[in-house]
């Protein structure tokens, strides 16, 4: 077994999202099962440039839960990639979460040689993905192992169908499933209240609990019959003989994720941006920043090395995760990517724009564009005019400081207000 430890301080370990893609780039067919899924998870994997390269020739089969954290919000985002990506099958397990979790975290895929397992504790979420303290086993399987895995995965799963556990992600029962989820604590959700007879589960959910199969300490489950294409699950409204009704989404409470916070001692990278044709947006870096900053590997392919970032404005409000892999090509140019330039011009004239840099956890950064003509252009410019003065630098910036060397110099930099 290879253990494969993500810790936010142990910066040698490959992470679990880094794992899924590298996964992804040396297989063929895969399948995955995950308890829990947020948007931003879901937009890490099934997004990543490399999982849409892998999932235009090959198919994936992806299973997740909906009794706890998985909110309308990953539902839709789980929908739009299922009608992107032709090759890509979600199903939702649906079950009363009163009596247990639906609780894996699992995926497997098939190789030239076998195959790959990925098992441990991280969920598809970006903590899970990126920033928790997780570990997993990362394992290649000969053929027999493979074949003896697929065929517990095939088993379980039309037992699962059949017993009306598992529905298509489009199905509406799933909107229930996903609203009862959002309320945060379904483990705790009372039984229905005996004088009124109301119960805070839709009657659609509590019609096809009646359906589901009961848990039982002796015996084997009946097996289902063996075929050689796998069957669609049965519709919900069919299951309970009884049309779902609509539900509007309910929208959970969002926090914002101490992950993505500034501290006064965490590492500041200040980089100018010298012109780069049109695609300026892929920011060049000396070797120096690309590894000793970003930890990056210069001199190669960029391989499965991702790091996240979040772009902050003015007013610092955090934007969407970028994850972006690293380019190191023969020419010596190693870059990164930043979503802020998209749709922007290069300046004209002799001020070029910077963008700064604040390391939140290993190998993720928050990062704020600053362009010439902003008010904080100003500031910025002036705190790296006064730094090439004093070390004798006549060319493109490339400042590695920290929050506290900066922070007075640069005090309406949106980086701060977060």
């Amino acid at each position: 077994m290879k253990l494969m430890i993500q810790d936010p301080s142990y910066v040698n370990g490959m992470r679990l999202g880094e794992a899924l893609i590298d996964a992804c780039k040396k297989s063929n067919d895969g399948a995955g099962a995950f308890a829990f899924v947020e948007e931003n998870g879901i937009d890490l994997f099934l997004g990543d440039s490399d999982f849409i390269k892998f999932i235009k020739t090959h198919s994936f089969e992806l299973v997740v839960g909906t009794d706890s954290i998985t909110d309308p919000k990953a539902i839709t985002k789980l929908r739009m990639y299922d009608s992107l990506y032709q090759n890509l099958t979600i199903y939702c397990y649906v079950h009363d979460p009163r009596r247990f979790l639906f609780h894996p975290k699992i995926t497997w895929f098939e190789t030239s040689t076998g195959g790959l397992s990925i098992i441990g504790s991280g969920n598809l979420t970006e903590r899970g993905l990126y920033h928790n303290v997780e570990m997993f086993a990362y394992d290649n399987l000969n053929f027999t192992d493979l074949n003896r895995l697929k065929n517990d995965w095939k088993e379980w799963l039309d037992f699962s169908i059949e017993n009306n556990l598992i529905f298509d992600i489009d199905d509406p029962i799933v909107d229930h499933a996903a609203n009862l989820s959002a309320t945060k604590k379904p483990v705790s959700i009372p039984k229905a209240n005996i004088k009124t007879g109301t119960s805070p589960i839709s009657a659609s959910l509590l019609a096809l609990y009646k359906k589901q199969p009961k848990t039982i300490s002796t015996g084997q489950p009946k097996k289902t019959k063996k075929v050689a294409i796998r069957k669609r699950p049965k519709r919900a409204a069919i299951v309970i003989a009884k049309q779902i009704p609509t539900v509007v989404p309910i929208q959970a409470v969002q926090t914002k994720s101490p992950a993505w916070a500034v501290n006064n001692t965490d590492r500041v990278l200040i980089a100018e941006v010298p012109k780069a044709s049109s695609r300026w947006k892929q920011i060049n870096f000396d070797k120096k920043s690309f590894q000793n900053y970003f930890g990056a590997t210069a001199g190669g392919a960029g391989g499965t090395y991702r790091i996240l970032l979040k772009n902050v404005d003015s007013g610092g409000t955090l934007g969407e995760t970028e994850s972006r892999p690293s380019v190191s090509v023969a020419s010596h140019n190693w870059r990164f990517e930043i979503g802020a330039a998209n749709g922007l011009d290069y300046p004209t004239g002799n001020l070029r724009p910077y963008v700064i840099f604040s390391e939140a956890l290993t190998r993720s950064f928050i990062y704020e564009l600053v362009m010439p003509g902003d008010p904080r252009y100003v500031e910025v410019n002036n705190y790296v005019d006064k730094w090439k003065l004093s070390n004798g630098v006549n060319g493109i910036a490339r400042i590695i400081t920290d929050v506290n060397s900066i922070k007075k110099a640069t005090p309406n930099l949106g980086l701060w207000k977060i």
